[in-house]
């Protein structure tokens, strides 16, 4: 879901093929490609982000939900970075960005900490 200052044509694009490709040392929860035209490009001051996912991901994929976070993928360092103005709705299930840019963005986390030994 993409709310933005202003009616623009914006298109996703689920990316299911990038189980291994991230950010080291966590696990791809899902990816989305979020893109404008060109024509729509300069309205763009800002928008709110917000990608969905469900419990069943998080148990088959092992990923602990609280440490979800969303990285957009640096097309010019070929890196993923991390988004600084973020969140997590753990009630409703989707992560959230506010962004000035629309980019490749992904969903990643880390595995559940081990419980603790007595």
């Amino acid at each position: 879901m993409i709310v933005m200052t202003e009616d623009v044509n914006a298109k996703i694009v689920s990316f299911s093929q990038l189980v291994n490709f991230g950010p080291s040392n966590l696990k791809t929860l899902q990816a989305r490609d979020v893109r404008v035209g060109s024509n729509d490009l300069d309205k763009l001051m800002w928008a709110l982000i917000k990608l969905f996912y469900n419990t069943t991901e998080l148990t088959e994929k092992n990923i602990d939900e609280s440490t979800l976070k969303i990285y957009y993928y640096n097309e010019t360092s070929s890196e993923w970075q991390l988004e600084s103005n973020q969140g997590i709705n753990t009630d409703a299930d989707y992560v959230w960005v506010n962004s000035t840019h629309l980019s490749l963005f992904g969903i990643f986390g880390n595995e559940p900490s081990p419980p603790p030994t007595s």
